[in-house]
């Protein structure tokens, strides 16, 4: 059984802008409204928000909770009006000050440069499932075909192995955020892993996670054949970049190994080789018949 930490959590999803408004008498930088959260939508971690999990706190953030930028704790942009959870998600509506920070975002937000929400968040009570609970939990849940089946399409895609079920959440904030629509961007974020190290400790951390993808592929492949599941064409060419990818590495490596220079063979003293002369015409000797 696996375990959620008591840290906080956060969970982003695209949104749509249902409205954004300047503020007539010039106060405030405007407002803007729309979906901070989803439910029943699994997120890159493999969090779902379950119907009623925000419920019971939303009384409490609409008294102490912000909204910020970029989830920045230190940044905080302006105040949530209202917050209402339906079938869809976490709806809301949030007035912005009119900050110099408050009055750019309103901007990238009206201009579509800024398109997502995040929540901050810690989880109060879930369930842990894996495809098959999933699949029960689903099958109960009073969501149509056609959402269940895309759910568990989700999962597959993600190549998920498990799933928190998020039941009761306590909000501490959402924000506008950007996330890199360029999937390469986590090459930057690889980078940064292995800035700073010598080149010996990154071999040791690449060798640590490339040990850790060939388990779970492992583990991905027997769930797989259990469960009669197939990859589709999208994953399959990640696949097969990633193995060609593997494969170049491996080159470069034992490039490495090939361009040492190769040692001398150490010369052998005569008696040596005169002794193992000996003992090869005693073994050819003996299979010839010729000596005991």
């Amino acid at each position: 059984m696996k375990t959620i930490g008591d840290e906080i959590r956060r969970m982003t999803l695209p949104f749509e802008v249902r409205s954004v408004k300047a503020d007539t008498d010039g106060q405030y930088a405007g407002e803007f409204t729309g979906y901070a959260a989803g439910i029943h939508n699994i997120d890159r971690v493999g969090d779902m928000i379950l119907p009623g999990a925000f419920t019971d706190d939303l009384p409490r953030f609409m008294r102490e909770g912000v909204v910020c930028w970029q989830h920045d704790w230190m940044t905080p942009i302006g105040v949530p009006l209202e917050a209402k959870e339906d079938s869809y998600g976490l709806m809301t509506r949030a007035r912005v000050s009119k900050t110099t920070q408050g009055q750019d975002a309103m901007t990238l937000i009206r201009d579509g440069v800024v398109r997502k929400l995040s929540i901050g968040y810690r989880v109060q009570n879930y369930e842990w499932v894996d495809r098959s609970g999933l699949a029960a939990y689903l099958q109960v849940s009073g969501l149509p075909l056609e959402r269940r089946e895309a759910i568990l399409r989700q999962y597959d895609e993600m190549e998920l192995t498990e799933c928190f079920l998020l039941k009761k959440i306590r909000l501490y904030e959402y924000s506008p955020v950007t996330i890199p629509a360029n999937p390469n961007a986590i090459i930057t974020d690889a980078k940064g892993l292995l800035a700073g190290l010598r080149y010996q400790e990154q071999l040791q951390t690449v060798l640590a996670a490339a040990r850790s993808v060939a388990k779970q592929a492992e583990t991905i492949k027997s769930m797989r054949a259990k469960e009669g599941r197939t990859l589709s064409e999208e994953r399959k060419a990640e696949l097969r970049e990633l193995a060609y990818e593997m494969l170049n590495v491996s080159d470069a490596i034992r490039g490495v190994l090939t361009s040492e220079p190769k040692a001398e063979p150490e010369a052998q003293p005569v008696n040596d080789l005169k002794r193992l002369f000996a003992e090869f015409q005693q073994i050819e000797a003996r299979h010839l018949g010729c000596a005991v």
